[in-house]
């Protein structure tokens, strides 16, 4: 027995000396059973603590991660719909109905409007009917730029088709620029509940206002605006915010597309608005080929000066001179005077006395768009007495010489 018990003992020791990281060197203190172990089970310890913190620092690491993840998320969400206004803003157009009223032009309401057409000088926009209903006259302005005034330059708008049952129309407007970017129309008629919907226009004369949010159902619907005509079309349910002013403006998908026409908000619920479908759009821009490719550009008159009559001097093409009979006593009142043909008014003159003499003049000398100089006949005789620069185009005369 004391043979096989020292046998076993030698085992032991063996075992210990060749893997002294597993040897078990236990010291007991009292009766608290504090356990010291050798420096190798401290080593253990110590490796088993470095994995503690390490799974402790990777949870970490990987919590700061999903964080990170979710802000690059929603930083590229802000991104994405800043670039849809970038991509569309200068698309977008302000829409004045004005209607006749014996001789004079009253206004008579406003709307949104998308540029989707262009063949040379000529532009197609899309609204809604109601936009242009009862209008004789529509005036057109692009999205100024930073500092501009705002419909400074206000194009003639013209009728080239409606469908008032789906409650579309198409306008046309000429200038002398090439290069405003059109609005696309999305590929596909696929917009799916819970997809993004974005909209840029006038609610309520807040103009190139920008809003988002999104499909919540795909109806067929039929609504009026009065007791005599009943729309019907299919409609983009949204709750994209839209108020009066946004009418006729797009509604777009995040690539800047637009997969709908804005055209009214529940009056008996809160955030229910609806956009005319692009399935809808489609068929009336298809239907509405054919007077759209009978439109021929016409002399410039880029702007819109009530009652005016373009001149074209040398025959190019391009209209020099706007003359205007404001009182309609058949005696001319005002020139407008595109002198280098470039589409803006470089100078005007006005016959303030209505007697037949010219009295004033006043020129964009440097072709900024700024009046710069006046001259005037203060005695009637039909020469120049005196001349006013304006230096920093503030609109105040700076200097005054006699002639």
């Amino acid at each position: 027995m004391r043979e096989k018990f020292r046998i076993f003992f030698l085992i032991i020791f063996l075992f210990a000396y060749q893997f002294p990281v597993f040897s078990l060197d236990i010291e007991v203190r009292g009766s608290g059973g504090k356990l010291k172990g050798n420096k190798s089970f401290e080593r253990l310890n110590k490796i088993t603590k470095f994995k503690s913190t390490h799974n402790k620092i990777k949870n970490k690491t990987i919590l700061s991660a999903n964080i990170k993840n979710e802000e690059n998320f929603l930083r590229g969400l802000v991104i994405a719909r800043k670039n849809v206004y970038k991509k569309a803003s200068h698309s977008v157009v302000l829409i004045d109905n004005f209607r006749k009223e014996g001789t004079e032009f009253e206004w008579n309401g406003y709307g949104s409007g998308s540029l989707i057409k262009q063949k040379g000088k000529i532009y197609g926009i899309l609204t809604n009917w109601h936009v242009i209903e009862g209008g004789d006259a529509f005036g057109v302005c692009f999205r100024p730029k930073r500092g501009e005034e705002v419909c400074k330059e206000i194009h003639e708008g013209h009728l080239v088709s409606f469908n008032k049952k789906k409650d579309l129309a198409l306008l046309y407007i000429q200038t002398d620029k090439k290069n405003h970017e059109l609005i696309k129309l999305a590929k596909y008629s696929n917009a799916e509940i819970g997809d993004d919907a974005h909209a840029i226009g006038h609610p309520d004369g807040e103009l190139w206002t920008f809003s988002t949010g999104m499909i919540g159902n795909i109806v067929k619907k039929k609504w009026k605006y009065d007791e005599t005509f009943d729309h019907e079309a299919n409609l983009l349910q949204i709750q994209t915010p839209i108020n009066p002013g946004n009418s006729g403006g797009p509604l777009m998908n995040d690539d800047a597309e637009l997969i709908g026409v804005n055209v009214m908000s529940s009056t008996k619920s809160e955030n229910i608005n609806f956009a005319i479908a692009l399935d809808e759009v489609k068929k009336f821009i298809n239907s509405s080929a054919r007077k759209w490719n009978s439109i021929k550009e016409e002399i410039i008159k880029p702007v819109f000066i009530k009652d005016s009559k373009p001149v074209d001097d040398n025959n190019n093409g391009v209209a020099d001179r706007y003359i205007v009979d404001e009182n309609n006593d058949g005696n001319n009142d005002k020139i407008y005077i595109d002198e280098n043909e470039d589409g803006n008014i470089d100078g005007l003159i006005t016959d303030d006395n209505n007697d037949g003499i010219w009295d004033r003049f006043v020129l964009d000398e440097d072709f900024n768009g700024e009046a710069d100089t006046v001259a005037l006949d203060e005695n009637g005789d039909g020469k120049i007495d005196v001349i006013g620069k304006d230096f920093n185009e503030d609109g105040e005369i700076d200097k005054w010489e006699n002639v």
